[in-house]
């Protein structure tokens, strides 16, 4: 605990089995720490046993130089977290190595309070690309599909991977993400797996390009499907499948990015994948 407090990109995981001295059910907050003079980031970690009331500092899992989202520094961000094989697994955007502008990696833990060696998952033979934005969802089938998107040469365009390894992203190559109607989604997106829309299930992803759900019942192969959303364009959007086993919900930080002077509100929508409509209205949160 450094006493920055945990100031952008937080993710909430509420753990599906004990890892280390935490029981399942505990709740954990991964975020960037960063001092008030914006001098450093660090990505920390937080658990809550009490369903969020109260938190306590477990681990600090990265730390980097000056939060400049800029190629030459050296911050890192967005981390992502996942339970794999009896591991916690953190992905993140790594700003770091000289040889790369970002790239995307990861780093795993027994315990979430010692993480093992960095590894390599998304990286650009030009320097100026910048892999980034993480998130990383299971699918029916076993497979684990990661979304991202790769700003500087591709224009923050969303690409994915798929892989039986959640630990090994880095030996599979990235596919572009196109709906049938030519649209290729830019910018913070999101993905989860729902039981629904046939014997694969639906992936959806959401991004930061419009208001749109993109939709896959073929685990990944092939053009999406792009359908309307209730809920506001965000930057960025969560998404979280809900008990019905066909609805998501989706939550949205506004539209005006990190740096700007502008306000947002955090809105929400219910999607019904059942016929891909929704609920009808948006509602700010409370």
């Amino acid at each position: 605990m450094n006493g920055w407090g945990m100031r952008w990109q937080p993710q909430l995981y509420e753990l599906p089995q004990a890892i280390g001295n935490m029981p399942a059910g505990t709740i954990l907050c991964a975020g960037n720490s960063i001092p008030g003079d914006y001098s450093k980031s660090k990505l920390d970690l937080y658990k809550s046993t009490d369903h969020g009331r109260t938190w306590s500092f477990v681990s600090s899992i990265a730390s980097g130089g000056q939060p400049k989202s800029e190629n030459g520094y050296t911050p890192v961000w967005e981390p992502f977290l996942l339970v794999a094989d009896n591991k916690m697994i953190v992905y993140y955007a790594d700003q770091r190595d000289p040889q790369y502008g970002q790239k995307i990696v990861h780093q795993t833990s027994a315990d979430g309070v010692n993480w093992g060696p960095v590894v390599d998952d998304v990286t650009s033979p030009l320097y100026v690309d910048r892999p980034g934005m993480p998130v990383v969802a299971q699918m029916g089938n076993g497979n684990y599909i990661m979304t991202y998107e790769v700003c500087g040469s591709e224009n923050c365009k969303i690409s994915y991977k798929i892989t039986p390894d959640p630990e090994n992203f880095g030996s599979v190559k990235g596919t572009r993400l196109l709906a049938e109607d030519g649209t290729s989604p830019e910018s913070s997106s999101y993905v989860v797996w729902l039981p629904t829309g046939g014997a694969n299930g639906t992936l959806v992803v959401s991004a930061f390009s419009d208001e749109s759900l993109f939709l896959n019942t073929q685990n990944g192969e092939g053009l999406w499907t792009k359908i309307k959303s209730n809920a506001e364009i965000g930057y960025s959007r969560g998404l979280v499948p809900m008990p019905d086993r066909h609805s998501v919900f989706v939550i949205s930080g506004g539209p005006h990015p990190l740096g700007t002077d502008r306000a947002n509100s955090v809105t929400y929508g219910i999607v019904d994948l059942r016929g891909d409509s929704s609920d009808g209205t948006v509602t700010p949160a409370k």
